[in-house]
């Protein structure tokens, strides 16, 4: 087990690192939420081909405030785990915590609308790493684009009806939140580390 100082809300902060590839339609969506989260920083790894698609324009407000940074990993193949390695070595020590998403993945946290005061809690101390379960929403009917945002377009859970879910909703996968400090690396799971204790949202720790 381990234990580090925790520093009072006010100083705690948060960066998220993704890789995106041909989401042009939804980054905006998705950098404008975190946003509102009180998250304090993106780093987003192009991993569009190189005569592919661009993300700066349509994030120049953005990166013009330092909120987003861009990395260029353009044309790279399967480099999953090799930016994932990279944003955490070159930045967890400037943030407490650094959440590993994608596009696609908005995170609900219930009760607080600042992720920051969320991480701050007392019961995450222990807490290397904590494991946010996926909810999936499958196609909603959905067989068209439409120029909505995601969350208007799908609003009605997939159900599981397969023991292996923490419940009829929730998938038993997710993706993951990372201490700072930590001696780790990507290897083998985008998911969840194996270093040090994982925690369930309500802080209790994850039994493999």
């Amino acid at each position: 087990m381990i234990e580090i100082n925790f520093p009072d809300e006010k100083n705690i902060k948060t960066a998220i690192c993704l890789i995106s590839k041909q989401e042009n339609r939804y980054i905006k969506e998705f950098v404008e939420y975190y946003k509102k989260l009180n998250i304090n920083k993106i780093f987003l790894y192009d991993n569009n081909d190189i005569n592919g698609e661009h993300f700066e324009g349509i994030l120049s407000n953005f990166t013009k405030l330092d909120f987003v940074e861009i990395i260029n990993y353009r044309g790279k193949h399967k480099p999953q785990f090799q930016a994932y390695n990279h944003c955490y070595i070159t930045n967890n020590k400037n943030f407490n915590w650094i959440a590993f998403l994608d596009t696609d993945e908005f995170l609900y946290i219930r009760l607080y609308s600042d992720i920051n005061k969320f991480l701050s809690l007392s019961k995450f101390k222990r807490c290397s790493s904590i494991l946010i379960n996926w909810k999936y929403y499958g196609d909603n009917g959905n067989l068209y684009y439409e120029p909505r945002p995601l969350q208007e377009r799908f609003t009605k859970p997939f159900y599981f009806n397969i023991k292996h879910n923490i419940n009829q909703y929730l998938y038993s996968a997710g993706k993951t939140i990372v201490r700072s400090g930590l001696n780790l690396s990507w290897e083998h799971f985008p998911h969840y580390l194996k270093n040090g204790p994982i925690c369930r949202p309500n802080g209790n720790i994850l039994k493999n």
